[in-house]
């Protein structure tokens, strides 16, 4: 929760009503482990270690390469059924089933391979297990060009140049090969409207995907 003077309140605003979504979610289903991949310094898997309804011999594994940020989150978060890992998944991946639901917030933008990464984290899941996605950008074939010219010209900006090379834009086709479920869906009329009013809502959708 920041001050809405902030440079980065619009973002935490949105990463407010998302995370609200997926705790009323996740309260309806019986998930007793949880991944949270690429959890940085560990806020959302504190969110969901802390809620009521998370079974008593349940556990809620941070997952993060970045190491400096991890040792913040066990920091911080030192909670009971709470646990950071260091691991890239997509070089030595949990072992098969080992997780309920599997939630990447904020993160796929970091990974080359949309459609890589998913293959890997299904096979970690149990059998009637869920894979969330949600704030992050997914681009039609048309925009993902522009998105990418974008991305470059701001890491210009900043004197960051690298950081674009390690900045990665997918689009709703990498999801094709999967039986997915659009949670949310961004409306740009009502965020339109919601400016208005001095609200915002998230620009990015929120997708399910099912391990059967």
């Amino acid at each position: 929760y920041l001050s809405s003077t902030h440079s980065l309140s619009a973002e935490w605003e949105f990463r407010q009503q998302s995370t609200a979504r997926l705790l009323t979610y996740l309260s309806q289903r019986r998930a007793s482990r949880i991944l949270d991949l690429g959890c940085g310094n560990g806020w959302l898997t504190g969110a969901l270690a802390r809620m009521p309804h998370l079974s008593k011999d349940g556990m809620v594994v941070g997952a993060d390469v970045n190491l400096p940020e991890l040792q913040q989150a066990a920091r911080v978060f030192a909670l009971a059924k709470c646990q950071f890992v260091h691991i890239d998944v997509t070089l030595t991946p949990f072992p098969d089933n080992s997780f309920d639901c599997i939630i990447v917030n904020a993160a796929i933008q970091y990974f080359p391979h949309l459609t890589t990464l998913i293959q890997i984290l299904l096979k970690m899941l149990t059998p009637e297990g869920e894979l969330h996605l949600l704030d992050s950008p997914l681009y039609t074939a048309t925009s993902v060009d522009g998105a990418s010219t974008r991305s470059k010209a701001y890491y210009a900006s900043i004197n960051c140049e690298d950081m674009a090379a390690h900045y990665f834009h997918h689009t709703w086709q990498d999801l094709a090969p999967f039986t997915h479920e659009v949670l949310y869906v961004p409306n740009r009329y009502r965020r339109y409207i919601l400016r208005l009013l001095g609200r915002k809502e998230t620009p990015f959708p929120w997708v399910k995907i099912k391990k059967t």
